[in-house]
């Protein structure tokens, strides 16, 4: 299927949203026919997820051939398939790793590294360190739908001082 005939009149300009939705629902289908069966393709999920070194592959590899689905969007598809450690590398945490010299720059692939670095050596999920440093950078507790608002900028002022004041070690 490489052709679609929608009825009505699609906007076609370079911000229409139906027809790029509609290239990755195809582009995604297309994926994962390749997979005899859920099972299939879980078991291939499984074969990232067994290896740190291996993990980032996956999004990578899913953000080439899905069309519109990007590395923060496939980490955070294959977290909602419960596999907690794809943490999603999102504008907050960009941010915060960046301002904190937790990571050398905003790229995806370098604050998923973070993440996993993270995790490991407070031995918890990169899902967990994902949605702690979430709820700072975006204030939505959404789970019982208070926003507080955003409080990067004071707790990124805070671990500076602490991590000066105690010398910690960044790394």
């Amino acid at each position: 299927m490489t052709h679609l005939n929608p009825t009505g009149k699609i906007r076609r300009t370079s911000r229409s949203l139906w027809p790029r939705f509609c290239r990755t629902i195809v582009s995604g289908a297309e994926f994962l026919a390749q997979f005899e069966d859920a099972s299939d393709f879980y078991a291939w999920v499984d074969l990232f997820d067994q290896d740190d070194r291996l993990r980032p592959a996956l999004p990578m590899l899913l953000s080439y051939e899905i069309e519109g689905v990007g590395f923060p969007l496939a980490c955070d598809f294959i977290k909602e398939l419960g596999y907690s450690a794809f943490g999603k590398p999102d504008v907050h945490l960009k941010k915060i790793f960046t301002a904190l010299a937790l990571c050398p720059t905003q790229d995806d692939y370098q604050v998923f590294k973070a993440i996993l670095r993270i995790a490991r050596n407070v031995g918890v999920t990169p899902y967990n360190v994902d949605h702690l440093f979430w709820l700072i950078g975006s204030g939505n507790f959404h789970r019982d739908g208070r926003q507080v608002g955003r409080h990067h900028e004071r707790f990124i002022a805070y671990a500076i001082k602490r991590i000066e004041d105690e010398a910690w070690p960044i790394y």
